[in-house]
């Protein structure tokens, strides 16, 4: 019979829940958008934010296989599962960003992303199935999971990946653009990206620890997570009523 979940482990378990669920809600309604406006940077967009999410799946599974009393995921399993789909993400957010950026080397881009996200599949698969998964990482508890040096540092990439080019893009419309809605959409989009990578390096920090870790900690770094893909679809998104909520503030103090 599967031990108790300790309160920590709960936290953890039902934070990253959430933190998936409105990730995947908002990566859907971005979707949604590409049907509407026929862009794809809407489409991919939408899939890659949501696959940003991936690497807290796992404890999402987990929480749910503790109430279903079935087993919780295998180091191999919970390995693939939350890493083998990240160079992906990675290869769409970059595909969106170098279109909505214009970048005039995006083929070198994509193709340097290519190269290096096979050579990333192919040691990681290596691992796998030569059944030496412990040099990839192993689990401390169902919810808490110990990286080593090779998965860490292609996380640490994927970060910085997504707060360089997301930066770049935010800045860009704060200080290019003269409509005020798109100044608010770089203003909101900094603070995302902000966001998320803070949440990001602290809940890896936290991994890194080999014991438990403060249920404090486990809620503030999940609340900085979900508050980055929150204020990331009003960035992207700028839906109609935000605009009327915060123009017509302003309209109405400079009277």
């Amino acid at each position: 019979m599967t031990e108790p979940l300790t309160g920590t482990e709960f936290l953890q378990g039902m934070f990253s829940t959430l933190y998936v669920s409105i990730s995947i809600i908002i990566g859907l309604i971005i979707i949604s958008k590409y049907f509407k406006y026929k862009k794809s940077s809407f489409l991919l967009i939408g899939v890659a934010w949501t696959g940003m999410a991936i690497p807290w799946l796992g404890d999402v599974i987990n929480f749910f296989a503790y109430f279903a009393n079935i087993p919780y995921l295998t180091d191999e399993v919970y390995l693939i599962i939350v890493n083998a789909f990240l160079p992906l993400f990675v290869i769409l957010w970059l595909t969106a960003l170098s279109d909505l950026l214009n970048y005039q080397r995006k083929k070198v881009i994509l193709i340097i992303s290519l190269i290096s996200s096979i050579v990333f599949e192919i040691i990681f698969f290596s691992f796998i199935l030569t059944g030496n998964t412990a040099a990839l990482g192993y689990s401390i508890t169902p919810f808490q999971y110990h990286y080593e040096d090779f998965i860490s540092f292609y996380m640490l990439i994927m970060i910085v990946i997504v707060l360089a080019t997301g930066l770049k893009f935010a800045i860009e419309s704060l200080t290019k653009a003269k409509e005020r809605d798109i100044k608010l959409k770089g203003k909101l989009l900094i603070i995302a990206f902000i966001l998320f990578t803070s949440g990001a390096i602290l809940d890896a920090a936290g991994s890194a620890m080999l014991g438990e870790i403060s249920p404090a900690i486990i809620v503030l770094v999940r609340l900085i997570l979900i508050s980055s893909s929150i204020i990331f679809y009003l960035g992207f998104i700028l839906p109609e009523w935000l605009k009327k909520i915060l123009f017509k503030e302003k309209s109405i103090n400079y009277k």
